[in-house]
């Protein structure tokens, strides 16, 4: 499957469409979402070298989005330029640079423009190539070999178990639900959430440092930090 050139995330449908039709016409294959959970779950089945995202997205701050971006070592090469409604205070402004914003723009913004720095910021920022191999805190997790070790000490996991360790790194910074666990690692094939409980309660055990970082979100499910 080929990468999105460029997802649009914002909360104004008036807006987001108008900006997705400046983008189709130069030739982007675009993305749309009206909130932030929902291009989340975007970029999971289908991520984008690019994203405009609004600074006056509805449930979560803009800038906030960007900032878990920019924590997730599968989006940390994504070209991220914030959008306003209106003049922005400097302070503002700043505040969207300092989460990790590569552009800042004011809405109503001049097509032109807007498309040749976009294509700019994206040749400065090639392509990246797909991650095999992550790194927590000493734990290394290579996914084409299916090893996992600590502190260069290899650690035997089981299939599921390894599976459930690699989708919590990929998706560091996310919280991830229990259905969503099951899903992506054991296909809904009719295990239960206690099933998703008590292999995270294994990787605990065998991987300490993993341990530290993996928090439970009650009635919820998981967020790697």
């Amino acid at each position: 499957m080929r990468n999105l050139d460029v997802a649009v995330v914002d909360g104004d449908a008036g807006r987001r469409e108008g900006l997705t039709a400046i983008l189709k016409s130069r030739g982007h294959k675009v993305a749309s979402y009206a909130t932030a959970g929902r291009f989340f779950d975007g970029m999971l089945a289908e991520p984008a070298r690019a994203a405009f995202i609004s600074m006056e997205l509805p449930g979560m701050d803009g800038r906030e989005v960007i900032r878990v971006l920019r924590a997730n070592p599968e989006c940390r090469g994504m070209v991220l330029i914030a959008l306003s409604a209106g003049r922005r205070r400097r302070e503002e402004v700043l505040a969207g640079f300092e989460a990790g914003a590569d552009e800042f723009l004011e809405v109503p913004f001049d097509p032109d423009f807007l498309t040749v720095r976009l294509e700019s910021l994206l040749r400065a920022r090639p392509a990246a190539a797909a991650a095999n191999i992550f790194d927590l805190d000493g734990i290394a997790i290579d996914l084409d070999a299916r090893t996992v070790t600590v502190a260069g000490k290899p650690v035997k996991l089981t299939r599921l178990e390894f599976d459930l360790a690699a989708h919590l790194v990929r998706h560091r910074g996310r919280v991830l639900t229990r259905g969503a666990l099951l899903g992506a690692v054991w296909g809904t094939n009719g295990s239960s959430s206690r099933t998703v409980d008590k292999h995270v309660e294994a990787l605990r055990r065998k991987l300490p440092p993993l341990a530290k970082r993996l928090d439970t979100i009650v009635n919820v499910g998981y967020l790697l930090r």
